[in-house]
């Protein structure tokens, strides 16, 4: 085996796999993804070899049929299979469903949603492989409290991501921060305030990816509250939301004063893919003030 294990991901979500990819590249795995059967089948055919394959059971290419392509090949016994998904039958069902050497291949299953920590548990665990300390985790451990906060890193654009998912702001932070951008991640209002000091005469992030719904506040108050405040001028927002519909954003916007609206340099609805974000950052980082 490799010394980094090759995982194979194939789910037909693309804002699964990219966030999932982040996660599992910061757990020491270097990740293929595939989006649907026929592109798992051509990874499988390419190289690197790959170790262990995470299927979402619930693919419109029904999962097992693909196990069952990837069973008859002699050649693939060695890898090992985690059935990932959100909806498993009942598990008696589906192992009456799975034909002898299917069931030999599959060596997980793992409820979503999850995070990379548990991901990767079981993919060492499939594989018979440590663990890597929890240090180098998004996460101490699954059952901790999440860190409740990351600070931004250096960078010529300075980004403030504030998001309550403990899995999802970590990965967006990170993957910004590999395009170069400094980036820094928080999970409330109020831990948003704490990254401001209180006689700075500006704010320490140029644009704030801004989650509508947080624990403390919803995005609409923070909005108004930045706006109020004379450290603003030149911060632009980003809104990345799933409580609003696509095509409900001039209605959200509508109901801003305008001097909110004018911070608001773009909505993004989830799922979003992460092209559609980093293109967004860039266009809204190019039209900073210099």
């Amino acid at each position: 085996m490799a010394e980094q294990p090759h995982v194979l991901y194939v789910d037909d979500e693309k804002q699964i796999t990219d966030l999932m990819t982040v996660a599992l590249g910061s757990e020491g795995f270097d990740v293929t993804v595939a989006h649907d059967g026929q592109a798992a089948i051509e990874a499988l055919s390419a190289k690197p070899k790959i170790d262990v394959i995470v299927l979402d059971y619930m693919m419109p290419m029904d999962g097992l049929q693909f196990l069952e392509r990837v069973s008859q090949n002699p050649e693939l016994h060695a890898i090992k299979v985690i059935l990932c998904s959100g909806a498993f039958p009942d598990q008696q069902e589906l192992w009456n469903r799975l034909g002898g050497s299917v069931r030999s291949i599959i060596k997980g299953y793992v409820q979503k949603p999850c995070d990379g920590p548990t991901l990767a548990k079981a993919i060492h665990a499939a594989l018979g492989t440590p663990s890597r300390p929890a240090a180098a985790s998004f996460l101490e451990e699954a059952d901790e409290a999440p860190p409740p906060s990351m600070p931004i890193s250096d960078g010529a654009v300075r980004i403030l991501v504030v998001e309550d998912d403990n899995v999802f702001g970590p990965a967006i932070t990170e993957k910004l921060r590999s395009q170069g951008y400094g980036v820094g991640w928080c999970m409330t209002r109020k831990a948003m305030r704490e990254f401001i000091p209180k006689r700075a005469l500006r704010l320490p992030f140029d644009i704030l990816l801004l989650d509508l719904a947080l624990p403390d506040a919803f995005g609409s108050e923070i909005i108004r509250e930045l706006a109020l405040d004379p450290r603003s001028s030149g911060l632009k927002i980003v809104i990345i939301t799933g409580h609003l519909a696509q095509g409900e954003e001039e209605t959200f916007l509508s109901q801003l004063e305008p001097k909110a609206r004018a911070l608001v340099a773009s909505i993004l609805i989830k799922p979003y893919e992460w092209n559609s974000l980093l293109a967004t950052i860039a266009q809204v980082a190019a039209k900073l003030p210099k």
